[in-house]
């Protein structure tokens, strides 16, 4: 089984590679988003990624759906995408009964304080 992803990025070029990601861009966070996700469930379809929503600065993106189904479920745990579910269960427990965690390290810096936001500064409208 492949090892996991180093972070969502990694995620959604996988995605992408295996045909089961579509980019939106320029949706409306209001209405057009919820939409769109439910119309995409009721079809059966890829996951999505809206970019450039409407009244958000650029980078500011949605992944919606993106572990719904098999094959993206699959994706997302490591093994091939065509693995049954039983077989990927399977494939999932092994690895959890083979999990060692890592110690923590606390550190004063790094990417973890890139955006950090604390009392007053929390806005949850900040994010589409």
């Amino acid at each position: 089984m492949a090892p996991p992803f180093a972070d969502m990025r990694e995620f959604i070029d996988t995605l992408e590679a295996n045909n089961e990601l579509r980019v939106i861009k320029n949706a409306d966070w209001d209405l057009e988003i919820g939409t769109i996700c439910e119309l995409n469930y009721e079809q059966k379809g890829p996951a999505l990624l809206f970019d450039d929503i409407k009244d958000y600065p650029t980078g500011f993106r949605v992944l919606a759906e993106s572990t719904w189904g098999v094959r993206r479920a699959m994706l997302a745990l490591g093994p091939p995408p065509d693995t049954s579910i039983d077989e990927g269960l399977a494939a999932y427990e092994r690895r959890v009964a083979s999990y060692k965690p890592v110690a923590p390290v606390e550190v004063q810096t790094g990417p973890i304080y890139e955006n950090s936001y604390w009392v007053d500064d929390i806005d949850l409208l900040k994010f589409p």
